[in-house]
């Protein structure tokens, strides 16, 4: 089906909080390389940054957030592997969620919910 840029992003924003029960804070953190993904596969991994790390804490990926394939739509994995081919000309960020205004920032917690 197509969609506009604006409504693939906030379809694919919402398929990923709601299949990884993640917070807004989370997902706005997520980065758009690496994405771990093999052709043929069903799973999608993507590294959770630390959003604000503390003096103790090294920088770096807290973790992986996990997305799998689902016969029933919208697939997780599919709408994913759509935004990102949908937003690669536009890219200019690491960051994995855009704003779909003519400068393709990175969103932010406010913008994403």
């Amino acid at each position: 089906e197509p969609l506009s840029l604006f409504d693939l992003s906030r379809k694919t924003f919402c398929v990923l909080a709601i299949s990884s029960c993640s917070r807004v804070d989370d997902l706005v953190h997520l980065q758009a390389s690496p994405v771990f993904h093999k052709e043929g596969d069903k799973v999608i991994q993507i590294d959770l940054p630390r959003s604000k790390p503390s003096k103790q804490q090294r920088s770096g990926a807290l973790g992986l957030i996990s997305f799998h394939a689902s016969d029933v739509a919208p697939c997780p994995v599919n709408t994913l592997l759509r935004y990102l081919k949908e937003t690669e000309n536009i890219r200019d960020h690491s960051a994995l969620f855009l704003i779909t205004t003519s400068k393709h920032t990175p969103i932010s917690k406010q913008t994403g919910a």
